[in-house]
């Protein structure tokens, strides 16, 4: 039985370690400049599509003038998967799943059209207590990622019209 528990605690020793590892190795190459952890803006449409969230993020950066014309120029540019559940002239906001949690994505296009800036927020509800132990686990990696796909984002290019 000794065998047994030493083999578990090894095993879980090595797995934190290697979420250690991989958290300061995205932490050097994701390190992003410009992308700010920010309040979530008051008029934002996610505070009303999942109020009070167990967890809330928001990042922000500033974009080229040329990048973002409208909204719709933002999901190309997101890649996003999930279901559209609110969408405004500035804002549109996705829902998912994973175990035990549910989360939103929101895409704010700010100071106006075409857009200055980029916020990228994002609010997750625990369903259960998998849900708590699932995201503590993914929080890492989600804080050092979050920025740098912001980031991505923000030196995005539409397709040049093949018309013009």
């Amino acid at each position: 039985m000794k065998r047994k528990h030493r083999r578990i605690l090894l095993t879980v020793i090595a797995a934190i370690l290697l979420v250690i590892g991989v958290t300061l190795w995205l932490g050097a190459v994701g390190y992003v400049r410009g992308a700010r952890d920010l309040r979530l803006p008051s008029a934002s449409l996610l505070r009303t599509t999942m109020p009070e969230p167990d967890y809330l993020d928001s990042y922000h950066v500033g974009v080229r003038t040329s990048s973002f014309d409208d909204i719709g120029d933002l999901r190309a540019a997101a890649f996003q998967k999930g279901e559209e559940i609110a969408r405004s002239r500035w804002e549109v906001v996705y829902a998912g799943t994973s175990p035990g949690l549910d989360y939103q994505i929101s895409y704010i296009l700010e100071g106006g059209i075409p857009a200055t800036g980029l916020r990228v927020s994002t609010a997750v509800r625990y369903r259960n207590g998998i849900g708590r132990v699932y995201f503590a686990i993914i929080r890492p990696f989600h804080r050092r990622i979050t920025p740098f796909m912001v980031s991505r984002m923000a030196r995005w290019r539409p397709e040049p019209d093949p018309a013009e």
